[in-house]
């Protein structure tokens, strides 16, 4: 019947040794397995510490017990660290098995999954859709770039369909806004929030993308006007200006 080596059981084997190496040379499924678990240090306090000139013959002649690099690692740091300090690890390693790289041939191609994925508004949707795609791009690290046109939240923007831009007045000008949406300011806004704003301009746009990069331009060249009191708004303070940047409620007769 095979032994359960729990701390308990280690610990009490490991008692009947004054050293690691008697342990490990009585012992090699007790030794084993405390090294498994990360508690060979606990488990060894008691023996008295063995000092060993760590030579290069005799850390070759150490490595040449394991076939792996990890192994050699897990079962003797000590002549490990012996060997990267006298610099002479790929020498005793040389007889090892080298890891193989995990590798996989690609299933699909960038331009495949990408015209998969405009097919979804969202990752969810796309994801109940076509999970072996999904995970394909998740795997391939392409899937933020894929899924870029998609709505991210409630309040999320898709810049291929249609859109709007949009300028407001707050507060009868305590504040002003520009923003997109791809739906009308009632359904954008909170009833709250439409109590204290004033459209003063739209733009549509056939593509969200080029009202997308119409906004970013606005909000680059007057970023020395943004509003910096308290929040107007219950969505949307990021986009909010201290004055009439565009000029275009001062041509309603305002000041």
């Amino acid at each position: 019947m095979r032994t359960q080596w729990t701390k308990e059981l280690i610990h009490k084997e490991a008692l009947k040794y004054s050293t690691r190496s008697e342990f490990e040379r009585n012992n090699k499924p007790a030794y084993k397995a405390s090294v498994r678990r990360g508690i060979m240090d606990t488990m060894c306090s008691h023996m008295t510490p063995l000092q060993i000139k760590w030579t290069k013959e005799l850390i070759h002649k150490e490595a040449l017990k394991y076939s792996t690099r990890s192994e050699f690692k897990r079962f003797n740091c000590a002549a490990v660290g012996a060997a990267e300090r006298r610099g002479i690890m790929n020498d005793v390693c040389s007889h090892m098995i080298k890891p193989k790289r995990k590798t996989y041939k690609k299933k699909y191609g960038e331009a495949e999954l990408y015209n998969e994925a405009l097919k979804y508004n969202t990752r969810t949707e796309f994801k109940n859709k076509n999970i072996n795609m999904y995970y394909a791009c998740l795997n391939y690290g392409v899937l933020e770039k894929v899924c870029n046109h998609m709505v991210k939240g409630k309040n999320g923007f898709n810049p291929y369909k249609s859109a709007i831009l949009y300028y407001l007045s707050i507060d009868n000008g305590t504040a002003y806004k520009i923003g997109i949406t791809n739906r009308t300011i009632k359904q954008r806004f909170s009833n709250t929030d439409l109590e204290k704003l004033e459209v003063l301009k739209t733009w549509d746009f056939p593509l969200g993308k080029d009202a997308q990069d119409k906004e970013r331009n606005i909000l680059r060249v007057h970023k020395y006007a943004k509003y910096k009191g308290v929040d107007l708004l219950e969505i949307g303070n990021s986009e909010l200006f201290d004055r009439d940047i565009l000029g275009l409620d001062t041509l309603k007769g305002k000041k």
